[in-house]
């Protein structure tokens, strides 16, 4: 069970996880239909996708500050950008997903602030659950979902409601968070230093901004923003290679629902242990999606390629560069130690 737990485990998993789906999303492929795919594209479709991009990561750094709000961490837009681009870049290249706590680490100046980011970072996970779940049943009042992708989206969805309701009634009740301070602060173990408690007392305070129906509709708003322009890329990936939709016979067009289809497969994908980069498994999930709508597999690879590429390189690039003036080389052991603790 500890081998089955260790990173070396996971890595060689997601290796393989990686091969399997490289060959089959390249399989009945030939050079020349890559190239062929891959020479129909319109560059200025593809340029009109990296600016959705930056527009998808302006919005979640708008979010954040909404989710920060008046609270003890008051960090200013270029960090926030910074810290956020450091987090994606540490999920792309690193085996553990750990960039959420890396940019609360980057962001953060002392340790009740990173407590209090994290509490921010995983309201944000709570408010994107609740986004996709959103989008899954939209997807699924459009057209039924392929066999791939399970009943476990209704268990998702439930878990994400339940999160949702948790967090809204702590925010509405501060007592209970401090019956539960006294709690652990009474029956705290002497190896738990006491300053958890003081880390516990700012994630909490995290919850304040639930408080406020202004802040609500912000956080609504630019969520929707987020899923929108996310989306928006997805289609102009599909303008930018021309992809045609013969095979396809629904009721709505499919230029409309494959987007968000491709957007429902890639979220779950990206949590399915791989290389770093998601190599493979991002583009075998486009494969798939597009062959919903009877795309073949050539042109349904290169736009997993091209796609993946529009998303992934920019922002790694950016996110290493970010990592760089955050002060990676002075703090690297400090983050490589934060890491592995998170994958232990």
């Amino acid at each position: 069970m500890r081998f089955l737990r260790s990173k070396y485990f996971r890595f060689g998993l997601g290796v393989l996880i990686a091969c399997i789906s490289l060959y089959l999303a390249l399989r009945n492929i030939s050079v020349a239909d890559f190239q062929a795919s891959l020479s129909r594209a319109e560059w200025k479709w593809v340029g009109l996708a990296l600016f959705s991009v930056a527009v998808n990561i302006l919005a979640k750094i708008i979010r954040w500050q909404v989710l920060i709000g008046r609270g003890p961490a008051r960090v200013g837009f270029a960090r926030l950008l910074m810290a956020n681009l450091a987090g994606q870049a540490l999920n792309a290249l690193y085996p553990a997903r750990v960039g959420d706590l890396g940019r609360a680490y980057a962001a953060g100046e002392n340790g009740s602030q990173r407590a209090f980011l994290l509490g921010t970072i995983a309201l944000e996970k709570i408010v994107d659950l609740l986004s996709y779940g959103l989008l899954v049943l939209l997807v699924l009042l459009l057209m039924p979902l392929p066999a791939w992708l399970n009943q476990s989206f209704y268990v998702l969805i439930a878990g994400a409601v339940l999160l949702a309701a948790g967090a809204l009634i702590l925010s509405h009740n501060r007592a209970w968070g401090g019956r539960f301070l006294a709690w652990f602060q009474e029956r705290r173990p002497r190896w738990v230093p006491e300053r958890v408690t003081v880390f516990i007392q700012a994630a909490f305070a995290s919850l304040d901004v639930l408080r406020s129906g202004w802040d609500l509709f912000r956080i609504s708003f630019w969520s929707a923003v987020v899923w929108a322009v996310a989306v928006w890329t997805n289609y102009l990936v599909i303008r930018a290679l021309d992809i045609r939709f013969d095979g396809w016979a629904g009721d709505v067009p499919a230029i409309f629902l494959a987007p968000c289809l491709v957007l429902v497969g890639l979220t779950v994908g990206i949590s399915v242990p791989s290389v770093p980069g998601r190599i493979g498994i991002y583009e075998y999930i486009c494969v798939l999606a597009l062959a919903v709508f009877g795309v073949p597999q050539a042109p349904a690879f290169v736009y997993g390629v091209l796609l993946h590429s529009i998303v992934f390189i920019p922002t790694t690039l950016a996110g290493l560069a970010s990592l760089v003036i955050l002060g990676w080389p002075s703090n690297q052991a400090k983050l490589l130690q934060m890491m592995d603790r998170a994958e232990g």
